[in-house]
């Protein structure tokens, strides 16, 4: 097809790019992956937009209803974004790809996709990754609920380290906007259920105390 001259080419081109990154897309990368990105249909750009915030095309029926096309629709621009060599599958050829989708993504529709994708694939995605699209969504009440869900789950599975890092930095997003009292001490209450696992009975004692007092 169309897009399949130079696909080699194209490849190694990401990953020459690929080696120069550190953090931002250079220009240079950006316009590469954009002149490849203008080819395409504007519904196949939608998807790819909404996959992008999602981080995967995996989930098709989602990534349509939230992209506004038919399911049929979706399924023919991923299969155009694969003749492109911007998707492997139903994965980005490189996340050159899907970072510059997602830069040039307006900021109210990432949200609204990200508030989007945590509600409709909440029962299939882990719980850190629902926290992270709450968050991203400015939802901070949906975000700490999956948040304690994601630490509850790293505790049981004896990965106490990670679970309290979660907790911090629930606190710290809350902290930026005055968090309801109810909301430090629900934290408080996580954090006393994880110093028991570590038998440190005073941190325990002391986290529902404050939990109890809020």
């Amino acid at each position: 097809g169309r897009f399949d001259v130079s696909r080699t080419g194209w490849d190694s081109a990401l990953e020459a790019l690929a080696d120069t990154l550190s953090g931002s897309v250079p220009p240079r990368a950006a316009g590469l992956v954009r002149s490849r990105l203008q080819r395409l249909d504007e519904g196949t750009l939608r998807v790819l937009r909404v996959a992008a915030v999602v981080g995967h095309a995996d989930v098709l029926e989602p990534l349509a209803e939230l992209a506004g096309l038919s399911a049929w629709a979706a399924a023919a621009g991923l299969a155009q974004a694969q003749a492109a060599g911007l998707l492997h599958g139903r994965r980005f050829a490189h996340d050159l790809v899907r970072q510059v989708l997602a830069d040039d993504t307006p900021e109210p529709m990432r949200v609204l996709w990200h508030a989007g994708i945590a509600r409709r694939l909440a029962d299939s995605l882990p719980p850190h990754v629902v926290a992270e699209h709450w968050w991203a969504a400015g939802d901070a009440a949906q975000a700490l609920t999956a948040t304690l869900a994601a630490a509850q789950l790293d505790g049981e599975r004896g990965l106490l380290d990670a679970a309290e890092r979660l907790l911090a930095a629930a606190a710290e997003r809350l902290g930026e906007s005055a968090p309801p009292a109810l909301d430090a001490a629900r934290i408080d209450v996580a954090r006393a259920f994880l110093a028991r696992q570590r038998l440190d009975l005073d941190a325990a004692e002391s986290c529902a105390a404050r939990a109890l007092q809020a």
